[in-house]
C-alpha cells in the first residue's frame, strides 16, 4: 500500500496516509507524546487532531507515540485498541495492519 503525505482541505498535513486503488484507506499521526485525556479523548489535542483528519477523509486512523499505538476507529470518541510498542507481538502487528488496511480486527 502506497504511503504518502499530502494537505487535507480544511483539516491540515497528517504524518501519512495510507493509499490503496488510488483513495486513501487510513490516516496515521505519530507524536513524541499523547496528552492523556482529563475527562474524555476529546480532551486530548493529539485525538482531536487525527480524528480530524479521519472525519475528513472518513478513514480509521492510527495515533502513535513514543510508548503507545493508538487505534482510531471512524465517529469513535476514544481508541478502539492501545498497544505498548515495546511489548507489541506479531499478533498486535497484525490487528494494526488489519486496522490500516480495512480488514476485520475482531
Amino acid at each position: 500500500l502506497p504511503i504518502y503525505q499530502a494537505k487535507v482541505d480544511g483539516a491540515g498535513v497528517p504524518d501519512f496516509i495510507v493509499d490503496r486503488d488510488d483513495a486513501p484507506v487510513a490516516v496515521v499521526e505519530t507524536k513524541l507524546g499523547i496528552s492523556e485525556p482529563r475527562t474524555s479523548w476529546a480532551d486530548s489535542r493529539e485525538f482531536s487532531q487525527v480524528r480530524r483528519y479521519m472525519d475528513t477523509l472518513t478513514v480509521p486512523g492510527v495515533l502513535i507515540d513514543s510508548g503507545q499505538v493508538l487505534l482510531v476507529d471512524p465517529g469513535a470518541t476514544a481508541p478502539s485498541r492501545s498497544f505498548d510498542r515495546v511489548a507489541m507481538s506479531a499478533d498486535d502487528l497484525e490487528v494494526v495492519r488489519r486496522h490500516i488496511t480495512g480488514a476485520s480486527t475482531r
